[in-house]
């Protein structure tokens, strides 16, 4: 699509991020009803196997190039750190889900992104405008609102909710690892290659602390939830590579920042329309206002870049968010 179609590119564009945006709102609540049938790491294994499967022909169709990538030595353990980033992000999120509510984990998820701009300004040498260091200084007084009803829980003893919320910490930081590895690796391999690679190599990395048998012994239910997690997964990253191909990464991933919200949304409806599936989250006056100030905090984290993006900037961040 040519750059100079603006109008076409922020209109296609907007509607690739938003749908990204609410298929990342969706997917924990999915996964959350998939982990009650299938082991986290199984889950998350046949996720790896059917996404790595679907993205592979896609590539096939759209960028045959890819699936053959040439590895140099020097790019052979940064692409490693990109593989254990990806199988880390996918098995501790769905881990994340067997302790606490889709809307919990979505919304510490949103630690990712500023541990990708601080690592790009240590690594790459990238400034920090002064948009991001607000948005920054809004995520933890944002968490801590959201958590408002839960902070003596919290720390008073380690399990359940805050068993949780370390998992989907770790998860942040995998995700992180793996999106600041794309980045280094963009010079050598094209970050289709590199997800693809990861996708493939995280079905073998999980296949030993997998249950294959489960998919026999699983309800009707759990099989179609974990199919549309296998779907949701490969049409999101799609979806997100496609805007960002179309339009700016900073105004996408200001888009990409309202999964919290609409996960929010999601999980109430779906309490109301299937009674026992998912439990929503009982916010408060407060918990809305924190989850909007994190929600707020990464929007101005992808506008205010300290430079403007050049394209191979754009293309490096088609990273995954669970």
């Amino acid at each position: 699509m040519n750059q100079s179609d603006s109008g076409l590119n922020w209109k296609a564009g907007l509607a690739l991020s938003l749908f990204t945006a609410i298929l990342w709102g969706f997917l924990p609540v999915i996964v959350k009803g998939a982990v009650v049938d299938f082991d986290p790491f199984t889950a998350t294994w046949f996720r790896f196997a059917g996404a790595s499967a679907l993205f592979g022909l896609w590539l096939a169709h759209r960028c045959p190039e890819a699936l053959v990538p040439q590895i140099s030595k020097a790019s052979a353990l940064t692409l490693l750190l990109a593989v254990l980033g990806m199988s880390g992000n996918f098995s501790l999120y769905a881990l994340s889900l067997k302790y606490q509510s889709p809307t919990v984990t979505q919304t510490v998820m949103q630690l990712g992104p500023p541990i990708i701009f601080i690592g790009g300004a240590v690594l790459f040498k990238e400034r920090i405008g002064w948009l991001q260091w607000l948005g920054l200084a809004a995520l933890l007084p944002g968490l801590a609102l959201f958590f408002n009803t839960r902070l003596e829980e919290i720390f008073s003893s380690f399990g359940g909710q805050s068993l949780g919320i370390v998992f989907t910490a770790m998860s942040a930081c995998s995700f992180a690892t793996y999106s600041l590895s794309q980045k280094s690796l963009m010079r050598s391999l094209r970050p289709e290659s590199v997800l693809f690679i990861a996708l493939l190599c995280g079905t073998f990395i999980l296949l030993p602390f997998t249950d294959i048998t489960e998919l026999a012994r699983a309800s009707a239910t759990g099989i179609v939830l974990l199919v549309l997690a296998i779907f949701n997964t490969i049409l999101a990253f799609v979806c997100f590579g496609e805007a960002l191909r179309v339009w700016t990464a900073s105004r996408v991933g200001a888009i990409v920042a309202l999964p919290p919200l609409i996960c929010v949304v999601a999980t109430h409806f779906v309490s109301m329309a299937i009674p026992g599936y998912v439990q929503p989250e009982g916010l408060n006056t407060l918990s809305i206002l924190g989850a909007a100030l994190v929600v707020c905090g990464c929007m101005m984290g992808a506008l205010g870049r300290g430079k403007a993006p050049t394209k191979e900037d754009d293309d490096a961040e088609m990273a995954p968010m669970e």
